[in-house]
């Protein structure tokens, strides 16, 4: 299905957090948390990535220690990922071992704002690749992954804290009472 724009940061984003989850729960299946020696992870666990959109859902490929892997996605569950990612929004998750999540989510908003509709992307080393529609042209354009870090750099004061749920109770203001007793000796 061919997305239109503005969807594509949070689509994006969700890929890449899952990958990134991915590539975290790969790295302590190949080496075990009990270990101090992160040397011996060659990392990028996760490489050469793809996304292809297809008619009526996406398809994500990678490569992992050598053997091809791939997930796709309808919109329902686009859509779910994308109602729990915005739940995490404001959330660290410090232990990632990839920043793909940011560049994706980054790639996605320069998609947006450019008003390009991708048919793929693919991660070559420090670099993706979007192939897709842009002005009624098949067009495709290299975005690499340090100009992404940069961008993401300048847009991350700028983007909106989670919002409060609505149903949540308002909180009260909280007071601390301190009450000393004298003791006699």
């Amino acid at each position: 299905m061919q997305r239109q724009p503005g969807q594509y940061g949070d689509i994006l984003r969700v890929i890449g957090r899952l990958l990134d989850e991915r590539e975290k729960l790969e790295a302590e299946a190949v080496h075990p948390a009990e270990s101090d020696d992160e040397a011996a992870i060659e990392l990028p666990l996760i490489r050469d990535m793809e996304i292809v959109e297809r008619e009526a859902f996406t398809t994500v490929y990678w490569k992992s220690r050598g053997t091809i892997q791939s997930e796709s996605y309808t919109d329902p569950i686009l859509a779910q990922l994308r109602k729990e990612a915005r739940g995490l929004r404001g959330k660290t998750t410090g232990d990632r071992h990839s920043d793909r999540a940011d560049l994706l989510r980054t790639l996605g908003e320069e998609l947006d704002a450019r008003g390009l509709s991708y048919n793929g992307i693919a991660e070559r080393d420090e670099e993706f690749v979007v192939s897709g529609i842009e002005d009624g042209r098949y067009v495709t354009w290299s975005y690499p992954h340090e100009d992404l870090r940069a961008l993401n750099g300048q847009r991350q004061p700028q983007r909106a804290a989670p919002a409060a749920d609505p149903a949540a109770p308002e909180p009260r203001a909280f007071h601390w009472r301190f009450f000393w007793r004298r003791t006699q000796p």
